[in-house]
């Protein structure tokens, strides 16, 4: 069986000093460690026969590796750490020493620390000198005595973490990477950077167990490198440091600043640091040269400020000089024109007379309008130029009353897996009551069964490149239709995927707007907003919403909207699809004489984005739509606003004939499941009364059950005894002991059902290899609708209040009581699409929130990829049924039920961790469920509702009384916090700290800086 600990030591011809390190080792009060003892070319026979003289049980687990040929210090860690395959890893030196408990505090640390990579213990430096056969103790001085935990800050500056007192996950060494052996010296540090970059380095504070001996007297082989080798020390801490400083300047890794910026910082400290009296001055001096900075700063803030105002008086002044030349400069265009027609002319000749080939002629472009001093080109500089007048048009009633009027639909679809969701063919499907053309653009790719479902849908299902956003899908779109084409329509109805409906019928809205004389209208509309909250400054005008858009023949069929459209710039991010199109639209052919309307106007409601934050009041109003946007959105903002997305799918449940169960569908697939769930409100607090239809049958229902622990038949059986029908119950245990102590448990119970108890072949992956290789039958037995599964639970390992309140949790808010439990089956039934219900993340007494991947997250990558889930993972708590208790339809786990598991794929008990197959599993179950298109919901009784939630308030407050008031906020200010300790570029660094500590002054610059990056942007051409 693998050690839990893999001890490398490297030694190279010091025999006295290894003695002292192997009777070090040997005096460990934690005993599951494996030694490996790296002999870099020294002399064979001192080791051999230093080890030979050992006990006989520490001999076997000691393991020697004799190196031909030097690899180096740092090297020979690399080789020691590749001969084993141990959980945690520690390097011990051979002139070094422990504490007897050293092993035993850093792993407990870790153990009960899982979000740490790695421990430090508080170290002692013994001072000494070798005389002789002789090791002579000449003082001691406690390492870094002022600092009480591993700062990455403090790394950055020096090195305070020494190899002796450092124990470390095997897992995170494989992930950063192994010691750079080509590092004569300090290859140690340069691992640590990138270490902490990863993951956080725990301190075992108190009583020093580590002890770095050095011999400041000493020379050769005796010596210590930070002494003998004191000049590479200093060559190498710079070289490191230049290389990391090279690749940022590079564009690459952004250490290097950090690095520089440490250098700096720990030269001013360590300068004063010879003399207390000398210290306490560069203080002070340090503490008023700061404030002198401050000031410094703040005044150039204001002159920023100041050449702001100025730069924007400027633009007013340039705005009004352009009015007043703006008749000249039209007259000048009049005058040109001719000339210009006729150079273009001449240039169709020159091309036509030197094309080789004969090609058929396009049709001829329609004439532009007659200049009235106005830029059709979409995308207007609003910071430079004054905005062109109102054109009044000449024109006819544009209303469609009282006439059958014909409509075409682009629909423009968009998946990145090419799926086709059942919302949008049910949503094309609607629109043939009202449509006589239905032409859909897919941007980018459609697998064969989506463009077979469009095709059944759709007139026309056109696929274009995944370029221009839905802007240049619905441009290309019109010219591959035709424009002569379009003649025969009345209306266009531009359209994408972003909504889900329609919600009411259609024709409510098209009759209503039909009476209107309108050129165009939109679905929705968005009101004025100040400051422009894409550009900083300025303002983002009203405008109609570009997911419906409407344009009528007399529109469409005119030479300025064809202009429009072939002037459009290529698009490239969403904020230029919005700022380019959607905010342009309204207002350019507003300004053009084109008169427009919304079907449910924004001053109706009372946000600025009321389709978004006013959805409910919306639908009272029968919106035929609703955004996908309100479900997925960060929930943050939802919190803030807030926008309460359930009110929103009741309110549809309850007025309209829509299936919710395609919302469910879609976001299941295509969100990050907490945000989702989030957003949803998909958490139910069932009450204890039974709420179901007593002439209703419930699903057919088998509970599986691992039991280790046969002590706990009683409490199990109790819980049993809730779920409604007395359903087939599957207990797995280990050994015929133990079957025969839970059948007589059963019978003293007395339970009604039938009861099949099982012996597993193998306890291996526990609770969740007995349900899939256990209980394989019964996960594919089609009798059962639903499957229950629990386990007996103690957690001995987490202390005894913690285990009992986590088995509380579990099984109290599954299976409490009858009434709760038929609750919740019945929940199955109300939504064919619920694929598994479970408690809530566990908070009390637990790490969890913020950091559940804990160490699985990249095995959790790997076994997505191996079952080809898509759906997006959650940032840091995964939406999953911790502890493994759950109620799940059993269809919606047939892929991993059907993965031919064996009891081989589940590693030994101390293999059993995060990390490993049955902790990945655990995390991923809801994500398989989710990925067949099934959603998940959590649930929770009163009573343990009640407790949560005032501990999580109380949590909450106390974190808040920190920090900034909104959620959003605080997690903006922390972000910040972290990116002045480890910012990506000095001018995040800059940014980061008056974010931090000059808030107000912040928001004076903003503007400001808004204008710089636009202007900066413009020149990169971005």
């Amino acid at each position: 069986m693998t050690a839990r600990v893999a001890v490398i030591m490297r030694t190279k011809d010091r025999p006295l000093l290894l003695r002292r390190a192997l009777a070090s080792v040997e005096a460990q009060t934690f005993s599951d460690y494996t030694l490996v003892v790296v002999n870099d070319a020294g002399a064979r026979e001192p080791v051999d026969e230093l080890l030979g003289g050992l006990d006989a049980a520490f001999r076997e687990r000691t393991v020697v590796i004799h190196n031909d040929t030097s690899a180096g210090r740092e090297g020979a860690m690399n080789v020691g750490i590749d001969a084993v395959d141990s959980e945690f890893i520690v390097i011990h030196d051979d002139d070094d020493s422990w504490h007897p408990e050293f092993l035993e505090r850093t792993v407990g640390r870790l153990d009960e620390h899982p979000e740490e990579g790695g421990v430090n213990a508080r170290t002692e430096v013994v001072f000494e000198r070798v005389e002789g056969e002789e090791i002579i103790e000449e003082g001691r001085d406690v390492l870094a005595a002022d600092l009480h935990q591993v700062s990455l800050v403090e790394i950055l500056k020096r090195n305070y973490v020494t190899t002796i007192g450092f124990l470390f996950r095997r897992s995170v060494f494989l992930e950063v990477g192994p010691i750079d052996g080509a590092l004569p010296v300090l290859g140690d540090w340069e691992f640590l950077l990138r270490f902490l970059r990863r993951y956080p380095v725990g301190f075992v504070d108190g009583q020093p167990l580590a002890f770095w001996h050095q011999r400041l007297a000493s020379t050769g082989d005796e010596g210590n490198s930070v002494v003998v080798a004191a000049d590479e020390h200093r060559d190498f801490n710079l070289q490191i440091r230049d290389a990391y400083l090279r690749r940022s300047l590079e564009g690459g890794d952004r250490m290097g600043d950090n690095l520089f910026l440490a250098q700096l910082i720990d030269e001013v400290q360590s300068s004063g640091a010879r003399q207390h009296d000398a210290l306490a001055g560069l203080v002070q001096s340090h503490a008023e040269g700061a404030g002198e900075h401050r000031r410094r700063m703040e005044d150039t803030l204001d002159r920023i400020e100041e050449r702001f105002e100025r730069t924007a008086r400027t633009v007013d002044d340039i705005r009004g000089l352009m009015e007043l030349t703006r008749p000249a400069v039209n007259a000048l265009r009049t005058a040109a024109k001719p000339a210009v027609s006729a150079a273009r002319s001449l240039g169709r000749v020159g091309k036509a007379a030197t094309t080789r080939r004969p090609r058929r002629a396009a049709p001829a472009a329609p004439a532009p309008a007659a200049s009235q001093g106005v830029s059709l080109v979409p995308g207007i500089d609003a910071e430079s130029a004054a905005l062109p007048a109102q054109r009044t048009r000449t024109r006819s009633d544009a209303s469609l009353r009282d006439q059958s009027a014909k409509r075409i639909a682009f629909y423009l679809f968009y998946d990145p897996l090419g799926v086709v969701d059942d919302y949008v063919v049910h949503q094309l499907r609607e629109f043939r009551r009202d449509f006589d053309t239905i032409f859909v653009v897919v941007n980018g790719g459609l697998d064969d069964e989506g463009r077979a479902r469009l095709e059944s849908v759709a007139d026309t299902v056109w696929q274009r490149e995944n370029v221009g956003f839905d802007v240049w899908g619905f441009k290309e779109a019109q010219a591959e239709f035709g424009w002569d084409a379009l003649e025969e329509f009345d209306e266009l109805h531009l359209i994408n995927y972003t909504n889900f409906g329609p919600l009411y019928p259609l024709a409510e809205v098209l009759d209503r707007m039909d009476d209107l004389d309108v050129d165009f209208w939109g679905m929705t509309e968005h009101k004025e907003v100040t400051p422009h909250p894409l550009r900083g400054v300025g303002t983002m005008p009203a405008h109609l919403q570009s997911p419906w858009l409407v344009v009528r023949k007399s529109m469409f069929s005119t030479p300025e909207y064809r202009q429009y459209w072939d002037e459009m710039p290529m698009i490239t991010t969403y904020h230029q699809s919005v700022d380019r199109y959607e905010t342009n639209f309204t207002p350019h052919f507003n300004r053009l004489g084109f008169t427009s309307r919304a079907a449910f106007p924004a001053e109706n409601y009372a946000a600025a984005n009321p389709h978004f934050e006013n959805i409910t009041e919306m639908l009272k109003d029968r919106v035929p739509i609703m955004k996908r946007r309100v479900f997925f959105h960060d929930p943050l903002h939802n919190d803030k606003v807030p926008i309460i997305a359930r009110d929103a799918l009741e309110t549809v449940e309850r007025t309209s004939d829509y299936p919710v169960e395609l919302v469910y569908a879609n976001l299941a697939r295509t969100s990050q499941p907490r945000n989702f769930h989030t957003n949803a409100s998909m958490m139910e607090i069932l009450p204890d009364q039974d709420l179901t239809d007593p002439d209703v049958p419930a699903p057919s229902v088998a509970v599986i059950c691992h039991l280790y622990y046969d002590d706990l038949i009683d409490e199990i059986m109790a819980h049993v005894d809730n779920v409604p029908g007395a359903p087939d119950v599957f207990i797995t245990t280990t050994d015929e002991g133990r079957r025969a102590r839970i059948l007589e448990g059963i019978a003293r119970h007395g339970y009604t059902g039938n009861v099949d108890v099982r012996v597993i072949e193998s306890n291996r992956g526990r609770d969740i290899s007995a349900f899939l290789v256990g209980c394989h039958d019964v996960l594919t037995d089609e009798r059962y609708e639903l499957i229950v599964k629990i386990h007996g639970k103690k957690s001995v390992q987490d202390g005894f209040n913690a285990g009992q309140w986590f088995k509380r949790h579990l099984l109290e808010n599954l299976l409490p009581n009858r009434g709760y439990t038929a609750n919740l089956i019945d929940l199955f039934r109300r939504e064919p699409g619920l694929g598994m219900v479970f408690p809530p993340v566990v908070h009390m007494g637990y790490p969890t929130l913020g950091h559940a991947w804990f160490a699985n997250l990249a095995p959790a990558r790997e076994f997505a990829a191996r079952f080809g889930i898509t759906v997006p993972f959650d940032d840091n708590t995964p939406l999953s049924p911790f502890g493994s208790m759950f109620v799940a339809r059993r269809r919606a786990l047939a892929p991993i039920v059907d993965a031919g598991w064996t009891w081989n794929d589940f590693p030994e008990a101390d293999g059993y961790k995060d990390g490993g197959l049955a902790h990945v599993i655990e995390r991923m179950l809801s994500y398989i469920v989710l990925n067949e298109g099934y959603h998940v919901r959590t649930a929770m009784n009163v009573r343990l509702a009640a407790i949560s939630h005032t501990f999580l308030e109380y949590k909450l407050a106390m974190i808040g009384s920190e920090l900034p008031g909104q959620a959003n906020a605080q997690l903006h200010h922390l972000r910040n916090i972290k990116k002045s300790v480890w910012p990506s570029s000095p001018l995040a660094a800059a940014k980061a700290y008056i974010a931090v500590q000059q808030p107000g002054v912040a928001e004076k610059i903003r503007p400001a800086y808004f204008v710089a990056r636009n202007l900066y942007r413009r020149l990169r051409g971005r």
